[in-house]
């Protein structure tokens, strides 16, 4: 499916175009956070859906401080979001993957600012959602509101974790512990093979998620790799030994 809609648009610049795709045939959709609802009623879904977004590489999503009008789904792509405490620094809050909604805060809260701006980290195609639209489909049964509650707990619940781990644990440690964060969400998408699976990120990138140096990274992506723990080259990431990297992990 990923590869069919990637031929049907023209990456243009923040191009909007009518959705063609009906959500029945759509592989995502049943691992958002609307899939029980489009597992029982998916043209309920493809009513409600306004429009798909598409974005190149590192185009700005929303900026900080933008209100969205509606909620935005990955279909297929990377991007992150984050913040800059002061010019010239960025910290990466957290990466989108297909499934994900990009846009979290606007699905809790409504039409807020936000604190925080989303930047494309590959060919990015966002299913756009209108507020409105998005509360009737997330609302439409007592197993979808469950599946809310569910992704609202996951997302708070993984702010303050990542917010403990940056403040506590080295950086062989946080690099561990996201590597198999990733690992895990990219499995639940079919995009795990081998234990490897493609960050598509800059080392530059991956320095500011864990809130560290380049010179930092390298060094702690050169000692991961000396002890047989994970590997990373080419904005593709393996895990050599699970076992290895779990330890590691626990700080």
């Amino acid at each position: 499916m990923t590869a069919d809609i990637d031929k049907i648009y023209t990456k243009k610049r923040g191009t909007v175009v009518t959705a063609p795709l009906l959500c029945q045939h759509c592989q995502i959709g049943p691992l958002t956070v609307y899939g029980p609802t489009v597992k029982q009623n998916p043209h309920f879904v493809t009513a409600r859906r306004r429009s798909i977004r598409v974005f190149e590489p590192y185009d700005l999503v929303f900026k900080v401080g933008q209100v969205p009008d509606a909620i935005y789904i990955v279909h297929s792509g990377w991007a992150a979001s984050y913040v800059s405490p002061r010019q010239g620094v960025r910290h990466i809050l957290d990466f989108s993957l297909p499934s994900n909604v990009i846009n979290p805060l606007t699905m809790m809260c409504g039409p807020q600012p936000l604190p925080y701006a989303v930047i494309a980290l590959t060919s990015l195609v966002l299913c756009e959602f209108p507020l409105k639209a998005a509360d009737e489909l997330l609302s439409s049964s007592e197993i979808q509101r469950e599946e809310l509650v569910k992704a609202y707990h996951k997302h708070i619940s993984g702010f303050f974790l990542r917010l403990g781990e940056t403040a506590r644990l080295g950086a062989e440690a946080r690099v561990a512990r996201l590597t198999l964060s990733l690992s895990n969400r990219v499995k639940g998408v079919g995009l795990l093979h081998n234990n490897s699976f493609d960050f598509p990120v800059r080392r530059e990138d991956f320095a500011d998620a864990m809130g560290i140096t380049l010179i930092h990274l390298n060094r702690t992506l050169a000692a991961l790799h000396a002890k047989g723990a994970l590997w990373f080259e080419h904005r593709r990431m393996k895990i050599i030994d699970e076992h290895v990297l779990r330890e590691i992990a626990k700080g």
